[in-house]
């Protein structure tokens, strides 16, 4: 066994995810490799799947019991480049999913470590009319090609496949090492105690008499129909005491051309027996019962089918082209495939003349020791030595700069969530590699404020054309509306940290039920869905076939995020209170992914205007709802005016189902319409405007679900003293907003903003608070603490993964 390299192999056997194969071919090779190659001490990382396709439906049990069998994952490969220098080795570059970065993982490139590929054939190059007609096939394929040239290392399986390489695709011959092909020990000779005959009778009752085998293929180029005309060309005596055994995957079309074949010959389906694809104990033995094996194949990168099948002692005939001489070395076992009477003279002389068989018995035997897989791999770990060495930029991958995806709403979208994405966007860029995918309104063109450098893509890209797992974590912003429909959707399919600026998911699932069923069929999909969740503690009026309104779910607790919880690796919210109504939504013993608190970050600051003005300025930012308590702002500034000259400002959007006649109406009845204005939707700098001139904020909440406020941080970067009842502005150290009971009322809110209007050291003290909160907990630290978060949940989850130094994450 050949010495441990420098470096350690990063193993994608994807090729074994093939739905139709994986058992048969390359993926065949790929795990006995695999397996040859764990016996290396040391050399293996791991061995990896790709996670944009189905799991194997079989895989050898010495594989999945790694503890390094895994996903092939940013994640993964950060863990397998933390035990030293890393290659990454490709071991089957033709694989059938279109997206590139399935096929090869930005994680990869990026990294600049060496890669090995294995190169089994050319045959669609050196065949492109038959297999490349195909437009975007051609596309492709070309395009695995130009990655091959690339490769730091290029391994075949013949000498022949390693000749077409150097001069089809202008490989520097150092670069491009033959490691050949090995034969699994399954497949042996008969020993005492087996019963091949009784399995070939079990299973394959149509062999009724001693047979020529061939294991071919539903290709032209195997040349099954030339081997059916060989076959009709032995003297008639002989051939009527044998059948012609062809096992492969049959399909349609190849069946009605082999049996056309077959009548055209003069032949039967007794004399031809075709058995489709068989599992290995009866591939063994037909095999071990074979008269004689005979591959026509008209070109094969090795041929392996004809070395199993001389391992389990079978004499056997191979084609004269391409690598398959290569098999026994023995030129009289080879034959011209593109003549029938050549074929069926090496048959007739293997089946009648005694020297010759015993030759070719002879010839089998010597072959198996040629074709292992420890051979295999003891070659492979000897051209590791032609890479270059391992120190240096191609040693590892970055252990510091993260790969991040952003997904949510982004400017243009007129949210505040979109907003603050985009600011976030521009604060992360700088601190890893961000990719942005937008949930609505995607235009490639533009950007968030701020953010030049960051990819741009529609959320549609995710998992489609981009690898979710090539990113250390991909990042889902919800808010509780039909802004995060896809965002919801992509969440549940590929997991990620989840960022919830509610925790109230109702509005989110509701509109999206709305959306994908209609009225009646949401209806029915969420009662459905909390009594799935709740079980036992659904309240009786949800479970009816209706659409409750949000606030019935946020009073009876319900707050539907169980399903977006389970899926992801971590979850933020912004305050304590949310993030104990989260666990809470889980029920009794309900398990949490990391959690991190991040309190929402404030905007830069803003200098405020200083100008003395005969009347203060009361305003209340952000959208203008019921929720938001207007009626107590009006009564409170009715009272206050009868000692103090204010005014009020609601500073923001107005939500569609409020009613602002009716407030005026009310305004006008208590007196105060003269001192009261409502902006609706202004534009940003009108926004700042009126944050510079208000003399104090009021943020208030009807009820509350944990949820922080972006108006109240706005204000505190502003410098402007807030006076609000929301319980998340309450975790904030005292004093740095006067907080009223959560049940307020008019007259206990105009008592609190007399006292500070009274104040001025009041106030004052309000201004310098906030703004040194806002200045502790500005967007930059709360992309920083992301990014912890990041590293967090990309380690194996251990109790000493999470340790105290994040604040604001539990496990």
């Amino acid at each position: 066994m050949s010495s441990t390299p420098g470096y350690g192999l990063f193993l994608d056997i994807q090729t074994t995810q093939h739905l139709l194969y994986n058992r048969r071919g390359i993926p065949r090779y790929v795990a006995n490799q695999a397996k040859a190659l764990l016996k290396h001490p040391g050399l293996v990382r791991g061995v990896y799947l790709n996670p944009l396709r189905p799991f194997p439906d079989f895989l050898d049990s010495e594989l999945l019991s790694l503890e390094t069998f895994d996903w092939s994952s940013m994640a993964s490969f950060r863990r397998a480049a933390d035990q030293g220098p890393i290659a990454y080795y490709t071991m089957s570059p033709f694989e059938s999913r279109r997206t590139s970065e399935a096929f090869l993982p930005p994680f990869v490139t990026r990294a600049q470590v060496p890669i090995l590929v294995t190169m089994y054939d050319l045959i669609p190059l050196l065949r492109a009319d038959k297999y490349l007609g195909d437009r975007n096939l051609a596309r492709e394929y070309y395009g695995r090609l130009d990655f091959i040239k690339h490769a730091d290392l290029v391994l075949t399986i013949s000498e022949h496949t390693r000749r077409d390489a150097i001069d089809c695709l202008a490989l520097d011959p150092q670069r491009v090492v033959n490691i050949g092909a090995g034969v699994s020990d399954y497949f042996r000779p008969a020993a005492p105690g087996d019963t091949p005959a009784r399995t070939l009778a079990e299973c394959l009752p149509a062999i009724r008499k001693p047979f020529i085998l061939s294991v071919s293929g539903a290709e032209e180029r195997k040349n099954t129909e030339g081997l059916i005309e060989a076959f009709s060309l032995l003297p008639p005596a002989l051939r009527s005491e044998l059948q012609l055994v062809i096992t492969c995957k049959l399909n349609d079309h190849f069946t009605h051309l082999w049996n056309y074949k077959i009548q055209q010959c003069g032949l039967t389906h007794d004399d031809v027996v075709m058995t489709d694809l068989v599992a290995d104990p009866v591939l063994l033995a037909l095999y071990q019962k074979a008269e004689l094996f005979v591959f026509a194949s008209f070109y094969e990168g090795f041929g392996l089918v004809a070395a199993e099948a001389a391992a389990c002692g079978c004499p056997s005939l191979v084609s004269n082209t391409s690598s398959m001489p290569e098999i026994f070395n023995f030129p009289p076992a080879c034959f011209d495939p593109s003549d029938p009477a050549d074929i069926a003279g090496h048959m007739e002389a293997a089946l009648t003349d005694a020297g010759f068989n015993a030759e070719l018995r002879r010839v089998a035997a010597r072959t198996a020791p040629v074709h292992t897989w420890e051979a295999v791999a003891d070659r492979t770990v000897a051209a590791l030595d032609r890479l270059p060495p391992p120190t240096g930029i191609r040693s590892r991958p970055s252990p510091k700069r993260k790969r991040v995806a952003l997904v949510g709403p982004f400017p243009p979208v007129l949210s505040g969530i979109a907003d603050y994405n985009g600011r976030l966007a521009a604060e992360l860029s700088e601190l890893c590699d961000l990719d942005l995918y937008a949930s609505v309104d995607f235009d490639p063109r533009a950007t968030a404020p701020g953010v030049n450098s960051v990819r741009r893509f529609s959320i549609d890209a995710l998992g489609r054309i981009l690898n979710p797992y090539a990113y250390d974590a991909v990042v889902y912003t919800f808010g509780n509306n039909q802004h995060h429909h896809r965002t919801y959707e992509k969440a549940l399919e590929y997991p990620g940290i989840v960022w919830l600026h509610d925790v109230q998911c109702a509005g989110l699932l509701t509109s999206y039920a709305v959306e994908k069923a209609g009225p009646e069929g949401a209806a029915e999909f969420i009662a459905d869905l909390v009594a799935r969740l709740y079980q036992q503690r659904a309240p009786h009026e949800l479970l009816e076939p209706r659409l409750p309104s949000i606030e019935e779910y946020s009073r009876r607790g319900v707050y539907l995020t169980a399903e977006l919880v389970d899926r992801a690796r971590g979850v933020i919210v912004h305050s304590r209170m949310a993030e104990h109504l989260l666990e809470i939504d889980q029920g009794p013993y309900g398990a949490l992914p990391p959690v991190a608190v991040l309190p929402l970050a404030a905007g830069p600051r803003l200098d405020r205007e200083h100008s003395e003005t005969p009347e203060p300025l009361l305003a209340s930012f952000g959208i203008l709802a019921g929720s938001k308590a207007p009626g107590v702002l009006l009564e409170a500034l009715a009272r206050l005016r009868r000692s103090v000259p204010a005014r009020l400002a609601f500073v923001g959007k107005v939500d569609p189902g409020f009613d602002t006649a009716a407030l005026l109406e009310e305004a006008e009845r208590a007196g105060v319409a003269d001192a009261v204005t409502i902006t609706g939707e202004i534009p940003a700098d009108e926004y700042r405007s009126w944050l510079g001139r208000a003399t104090i904020a009021v943020q208030l909440r009807v009820r509350s679900d944990g949820e922080s406020s972006a108006a109240v941080a706005d204000c505190l970067a502003a410098g402007v003293p807030v006076v609000t009842n929301l319980p998340s502005c309450a975790e904030m150290p005292e004093g740095t907003v006067r907080i009223v009971p959560a049940e307020i009322t008019g007259g206990i809110l105009a008592d609190s903003l007399r006292d500070l209007l009274t104040g001025t050291d009041k106030k004052a003290a309000l201004s310098t608070a906030g703004r040194r909160w806002a200045a502790e907990h500005s967007l930059r630290r709360t992309a920083e603490q992301l990014l912890e978060l990041v590293d967090r949940v990309g380690r194996p989850a251990t109790a000493a993964t999470f340790a105290p130094d994040l604040a604001g994450v539990r496990r």
